[in-house]
């Protein structure tokens, strides 16, 4: 049986068991908030170049639900909030499409890579920290390649992409992940954040230290990403972000770290990037939508800076 064959249905029976974990929560729930989140980045949403680079588009769909609930500061972890979550996406990555007579050995490969991650989180009202499994595999579970013409056609009215058939062939993917945060200066509406996200795997292996700004809401459940707030009433919400990254291990650029198949880019890879955000989000009642900019700089020598944009919406359930 062929590579291919094994891990779509490894991956695609993963997620009966998935869904039952999903079915049993609710039925547990007693009343505890439940979010469903569905997100789109693409490069054609960013406020600035609109152009196929690097990571050019993708899809999320969440499913969260807080198991644990806190009233006041607490430095006993037991008694932090605590989240489980699940999720399932893909990301599309392609070459550089404007590049002037770039080289063979300078373009990076395409890579289609679909993904299911298992997530905890806690926090309390000044650190949150989360760790989390993410199994996937590269050539995707679908032709992203058709669905990238088919927005370049339909909606971006940008050029025909060929070349996908070139893409990183199909690998399992494994990675390890961790986030922290940590409040270092309360003013008012206004909070100020340091902290880290981390992964290590055959795909990436990086690590990415950032100072964050939010604008305060009285209604958060400790420090939690805005998805998983528990009441809002018509608020507008603000999230910057500014860092480094430092990628010990690109898989996007070279195929997973086994199975290696463009090693010949090592010399123009950079392995240390600029990054930043901001997002708006509007919370009202059980709902909320955000849109939000990502930039990072150059990841091969002879590119350009990279920004995407992001669209999403979350759905707050009990």
């Amino acid at each position: 049986m062929k590579l291919k064959s094994i891990l779509l249905k490894a991956f695609f029976s993963l997620i009966p068991f998935v869904f039952l974990f999903l079915t049993s929560s609710i039925a547990k729930s007693q009343n505890k908030p439940i979010w469903v989140s569905l997100s789109h980045d693409n490069d054609i949403l960013s406020l600035n170049v609109k152009t196929d680079r690097y990571y050019s588009f993708g899809a999320l769909v969440e499913f969260a639900q807080l198991h644990k609930q806190i009233d006041t500061n607490q430095n006993n972890f037991s008694k932090w909030n605590k989240l489980h979550s699940v999720s399932l996406g893909f990301k599309a990555y392609t070459p550089d499409h404007y590049l002037e007579n770039p080289l063979p050995e300078q373009q990076r490969p395409f890579l289609n890579h679909s993904f299911l991650t298992l997530e905890k989180m806690y926090s309390n009202q000044e650190v949150y920290f989360s760790y989390g499994l993410q199994i996937g595999t590269t050539e995707g579970l679908f032709n992203a390649g058709k669905l990238q013409n088919w927005i370049h056609d339909n909606f971006s009215g940008d050029v025909h992409v060929d070349g996908w058939e070139n893409q990183i062939e199909q690998r399992p993917t494994l990675q390890l992940l961790f986030d922290w945060n940590i409040k270092i200066k309360d003013l008012k509406n206004h909070d100020l954040f340091f902290g880290s996200s981390q992964a290590i795997g055959n795909l990436f292996t990086f690590m990415e230290p950032q100072l964050f700004y939010r604008r305060n809401i009285s209604d958060v459940i400790g420090f939690l990403p805005f998805e998983y707030n528990q009441e809002a009433n018509r608020k507008l919400n603000v999230e910057l972000s500014i860092g480094f990254r430092y990628e010990f291990y690109n898989g996007s650029l070279r195929g997973d770290y086994f199975n290696q198949v463009r090693p010949e880019l090592e010399s123009y890879i950079q392995k240390v990037l600029f990054t930043a955000s901001g997002k708006l989000r509007y919370e009202w009642e059980n709902f909320s939508f955000f849109y939000a900019n990502f930039f990072n700089s150059k990841r091969l020598r002879n590119d350009a800076n990279h920004i995407y944009g992001s669209l999403g919406m979350t759905i707050r359930i009990n």
